[in-house]
């Protein structure tokens, strides 16, 4: 199960990236007393958080698997998350940037970039079977 683990932390990575390019350019180019930039400052926060769930997930996914420890749904479960958390954080930032995230700049590439792990390695919804699946096998549930 480690592919799935390493498809969970390229998404993490790109959410990473347009993050903390959106950030710059809030920081500069937004006056700091605005509703704007407090708005602005939610958002990011927010999508902060969400990407170091992400990571989170990611690095127990991986460190069980380095054990020698079953990580098939702490692997699904990063997976499934950390691909759509790329995919809201990507938007938030283009939606953050406006007429400058389009026009060929990182984000808007980063954007596009993060929509194939919606079905690398299997779509979210096989994911959360396969979580489903791990989580109520110990108590004899069928999925």
């Amino acid at each position: 199960m480690t592919a799935r683990v390493h498809r969970s932390a390229w998404p993490s990575g790109i959410a990473r990236a347009a993050y903390e390019y959106t950030c710059d350019i809030v920081r500069t180019e937004y006056p700091k007393s605005g509703r704007f930039f407090h708005m602005a400052s939610e958002i990011l926060a927010e999508a902060e958080q969400d990407i170091t769930a992400a990571r989170l997930l990611t690095w127990e996914a991986a460190w069980k698997a380095d054990a020698g420890q079953e990580n098939a749904k702490e692997a699904a479960m990063c997976k499934a998350y950390a691909g759509q958390m790329a995919l809201d954080v990507c938007s938030k930032c283009l939606e953050l940037l406006g007429p400058i995230g389009l026009d060929g700049h990182i984000v808007e590439k980063l954007y596009r970039d993060v929509k194939v792990f919606d079905i690398f390695e299997g779509t979210n919804e096989v994911q959360h079977l396969v979580t489903a699946r791990r989580q109520y096998a110990p108590y004899g549930v069928r999925v």
